[in-house]
């Protein structure tokens, strides 16, 4: 009898309600102990672990989950696959159990903390509509003992595990804790809770709203009221609606423990701070710094309330002397880079702009380490001299803060654009500034020269002594402990000329004894004629540089290789500076659609170069600006210039001659039926004709870049057809040299790896290529190739055995899958 009873109680196939008492006794607590307890235990351990490795940036608004906030969750997946793994146990053997609900709550927190959230959101859909407390068959006669008391409730210990998520459990006390029945509705709401984030990560706004709206009317339990509040606050938060966010994370302070009270309330300070409320903002962040006992938060409070109170109660000057103290102080050394930050924010408060960059550099200065700073503060000058319209500096700023800035920062992807669009405007300015520098050399004399080239020279030999003194720290820790600017961050210095006009401190040197001679003088030619008196100060002569040593000849060549002493070498750096100013004109308007600067340095290279040989296309360019700019006027004034002076340019007739648009149309289209024509015959494989009709008619596309490449591509593919494999391979590393960086120039490539099909693949010609971003699109399937080359089979095994178990170990949820695929290289 003892042994059927045992065997009842062990069934996992009857229906809930058909469970003895023993067997439901022995299903809770199999479920309990051997499964849901040790998943819960590495929930908790994964929770503390990406809490620790969550990195609080202060500059930016905190996170009201510092879990999701950490970019890679790899270091906790393998702990999360396992608890998944032992509570999907406890669904199929211990279904009858009271702890079925909370197995698949755990699976859908877990994923969410893989940063799954597909999965997680499939998970938490079916909790929510099959897990619904009406739904559960729970009896009442579980609720209540044989003498009539209620027995003890485990919503202790799903509150404990929601509530101090990222704190280490105590098994024993959990233990304890979860050793009852259940409350399937406390369960429930913290589901939809989960339920409404996973939704906030994915996306799916009105779901969300729906979700919120739904815990709002239905909760009943105080101990969950702070978690409905923070996420309803997350939500708008998410969707960038701040002011929406301020009640109901005013409402989570006032529920919430005391230490999330201080980290919702700095949160809530920063959003005012957002919406321009800085008294609002100084009351929060004080109220953070007296309730918080992480340093780290209350020191930032400390500082951020200064900086609002500098709006208020407080007079600026009072502020920065607490500020100027608080850097006095040994204990706040390593916060020196934000106590200078808190300055500079004030003064720019009080729009003090020289003052506010002065103390952005010496945080910059006293930085070591903390990189968002950095990224901040590199991205707020870079906005500030794109302001300013000094793009040069701009650019080189935005470089810098993409070396610092997370690529998960919503700010990247424009901050990589203004980089990308001011790549070539400063490069052109940079021609001009280092052509207009040449230029101003080549009228000094050869002791001028040799004076400015020591000068130079020793400049070099200082900065080599001390890179040999700091080469054990990396460059850009050095740059910043000693307060380097670093705005030519983003420039590749390994192919920079060795050439010292190159050097921007040579280029200042050079321009102050320039001026020391010549005084200022604007870029014109024939300057020298107005030459006026050097105006040399009686102290001058302390101020030259001793010659410690002479110059050979060949140093002497080396240093001025690049200066035009020539009338021909000066006419071509003279043209540099030409195009760059069109060039200029041109990106202004396209890129960064200034239009006003446009006009202006085409106007400027009009007049200063009449005798420019694009001038005519520099004032069509004109012409669109004035045109953008409703100066109607000024625009047709330049058309009426290009009539007068460039009366046969295509620009001029485009805008002159009625009907010349439609005449090039029609040009055009005759090239495109043509092209048709062409490639119809290649399509049909009548290589020889396709090939008679190119030749027949390439005068009429050659000067079309456009139309030369396709032309030239399938005349490489009709000569390998016709004359083979040699002459094949020749057209096509022809076109290759011949059309850098097209579509054309890919495809040859391609087709010269088929056609060598051995280790000449490999060849630099065929791999000299670009690396294009790669978008990642979930919902599709996906193929990782691994590939050996000359391999035994113990080495393949081996190979693939590494691969299954790491895909094991950190994707064994996914269903991953590894196949061979065999290549010969015999084969093209």
């Amino acid at each position: 009898m003892i042994v059927l009873l045992s065997i009842a109680g062990c069934t996992t196939t009857k229906r809930k309600g058909d469970v003895s008492k023993g067997g439901k006794v022995y299903h809770n607590t199999t479920a309990l102990y051997n499964g849901y307890f040790n998943a819960n235990e590495l929930y908790q351990k994964s929770m503390v672990t990406l809490v620790d490795q969550h990195q609080d940036s202060y500059t930016r608004l905190l996170s009201l989950y510092p879990y999701r906030d950490v970019k890679d969750a790899s270091a906790v997946i393998p702990d999360l696959n396992i608890a998944i793994e032992k509570v999907s146990r406890v669904i199929n053997m211990h279904r009858v159990s009271d702890w079925t609900d909370d197995a698949y709550l755990l699976i859908g927190k877990s994923q969410y903390l893989k940063q799954d959230f597909e999965t997680a959101e499939k998970t938490l859909e079916y909790f929510v509509n099959e897990m619904h407390p009406a739904k559960l068959t729970v009896q009442k006669a579980n609720d209540v003992s044989k003498d009539g008391k209620k027995s003890k409730s485990k919503k202790s210990a799903r509150k404990s595990a929601s509530k101090n998520s990222g704190k280490k459990s105590n098994a024993k006390n959990n233990a304890a804790a979860v050793a009852g029945t259940i409350d399937s509705k406390f369960a429930y709401t913290e589901g939809l809770i989960w339920m409404a984030k996973t939704y906030i990560e994915r996306e799916r706004w009105p779901s969300a709203n729906y979700m919120i709206s739904k815990l709002e009317s239905e909760n009943t339990d105080p101990d969950l009221t702070s978690d409905i509040h923070v996420v309803k606050a997350y939500y708008f938060i998410k969707n960038k609606n701040f002011s929406e966010a301020v009640a109901p994370l005013t409402k989570a302070i006032e529920t919430a423990n005391k230490k999330d009270k201080a980290r919702y309330a700095y949160i809530l300070a920063q959003i005012h701070e957002l919406l321009g409320q800085s008294v609002e903002a100084g009351k929060m962040y004080g109220f953070a710094y007296e309730n918080t006992k992480d340093y780290n938060l209350e020191f930032n409070a400390r500082l951020n309330a200064f900086k609002n109170s500098s709006a208020t109660t407080h007079s600026s000057q009072d502020v920065l002397k607490e500020l100027d103290k608080m850097l006095k102080e040994e204990k706040f050394a390593e916060y020196k880079d934000q106590i200078y930050y808190t300055k500079a924010e004030i003064y720019a408060k009080t729009g003090d702009n020289e003052e506010s960059e002065k103390y952005y550099r010496l945080s910059l200065s006293h930085n070591t380490s903390n990189n968002d700073l950095k990224a901040e503060i590199y991205h707020l000058l870079a906005n500030r001299y794109f302001e300013k319209e000094s793009y040069l500096e701009a650019k080189n700023y935005f470089d810098s803060t993409l070396m610092f800035m997370h690529k998960t920062d919503e700010r990247f992807a424009m901050t990589t654009k203004y980089a990308n669009n001011l790549r070539l405007i400063a490069t052109n300015l940079e021609t001009i500034q280092l052509q207009d520098s040449l230029i101003a050399l080549s009228f000094k004399s050869r002791e001028e020269q040799e004076a400015i080239a020591i000068k130079i020279k020793e400049e070099r030999e200082k900065n080599r002594k001390l890179q040999q003194t700091v080469e054990n720290k990396s460059p850009v820790t050095m740059a910043d402990d000693q307060g380097i600017d670093r705005t030519n961050a983003g420039r590749d210095l390994s192919t920079m000329s060795s050439f010292f006009a190159y050097n921007q401190n040579s280029v200042r040197i050079g321009k102050m004894d320039f001026e020391r001679k010549w005084e200022f003088r604007a870029l014109e030619d024939d300057w020298r004629r107005s030459a006026k008196s050097s105006g040399r100060s009686n102290d001058e002569d302390d101020e030259q540089v001793t010659q410690t040593e002479k110059l050979t000849d060949a140093e002497f060549r080396t240093y001025m290789k690049d200066v035009p002493n020539t009338e021909q070498a000066l006419t071509a750096a003279q043209n540099q500076i030409q195009k760059a100013m069109l060039n200029l004109g041109i990106l202004y308007k396209d890129n960064l659609e200034n239009h006003k600067l446009s006009a202006e340095i085409l106007e400027k290279l009009v007049s200063k170069y009449p005798d420019f040989e694009e001038n005519c296309k520099a004032l069509y360019y004109t012409y669109l600006a004035y045109n953008n700019l409703s100066q109607k006027d000024n625009a047709q004034h330049v058309v009426n210039r290009m009539a007068s002076n460039f009366p046969d340019c295509s620009f001029t007739l485009a805008l002159t001659k009625e009907g010349y648009l439609a005449e090039q149309m029609k040009k055009l289209n005759t090239k495109e039926n043509l092209y048709q024509e062409v490639f119809t015959l290649y399509k049909a494989e009548n290589y020889k004709a396709a090939h008679k009709r190119i030749q027949d008619t390439k005068s009429q596309f050659e000067t079309d870049p456009g139309y030369a490449v396709k032309f030239d591509f399938i005349e490489a593919v009709c000569v390998g057809n016709i004359d083979g494999k040699e002459a094949y391979i020749k057209s096509l590393e022809n076109l290759i040299a011949r059309y850098p960086n097209t579509p054309e120039e890919i495809k040859a490539k391609e087709m010269l790896r088929f056609l060598k099909g051995d280790r000449q693949a490999f060849d630099p010609i065929i791999y000299k290529e670009g690396v294009e971003a790669f978008d990642l699109e979930g919902d599709k399937m996906h193929y990782i190739f691994v590939v050996l080359y000359n391999v035994d089979q113990n080495q393949l095994n081996e190979a693939k055995k590494e691969i299954s178990s790491y895909n094991s170990k950190f994707y064994k949820q996914d269903g991953l899958r590894i196949s061979n695929i065999y290549l010969d290289t015999n084969e093209s």
